[in-house]
């Protein structure tokens, strides 16, 4: 196996990953569109370029990058006061509440690609020597 393969291996797998990725969070929607897309970019990618280690890395980076994007996404998050809690506004002012925690999805999005650079920085490095004493 060629330790030396160059990024852009990882960075197709990662694309194709994501697509499918984003077929999946909107299946209900667009996603069953994005569906066919994502599945001939695996199909591409796959016989184009080895599957170990790249495959997997790549796909904990896509799979990241669409977590971290949903998370981006809803950073005007704002929870709403709890049932029968009186909210007393200013004239002209508006109050809007809702949407997702942010939180979880940065963490697991930037975790997921963080993990994923690592281990493939790690690939590339090679066997360690052992030495004899």
């Amino acid at each position: 196996m060629n330790r030396k393969a160059a990024w852009w291996p990882l960075a197709q797998w990662s694309a194709a990953f994501g697509l499918l990725t984003f077929a999946v969070l909107g299946a209900a929607s667009i996603g069953i569109f994005v569906l066919p897309f994502a599945a001939g970019a695996l199909l591409i990618v796959a016989r184009r370029h080895r599957a170990w280690p790249d495959a997997p890395l790549g796909g904990l980076i896509g799979v990241g990058a669409l977590i971290l994007l949903v998370g981006l996404a809803n950073l005007p998050f704002s929870p709403c006061s709890p049932e029968g809690t009186a909210v007393v506004l200013e004239l002209g002012e508006t109050s809007r509440c809702g949407g997702r925690n942010p939180v979880p999805w940065l963490v697991l999005g930037s975790g997921a690609i963080a993990f994923g650079l690592f281990g493939y920085f790690a690939s590339r490095r090679g066997p360690v020597a052992s030495r004899a004493t």
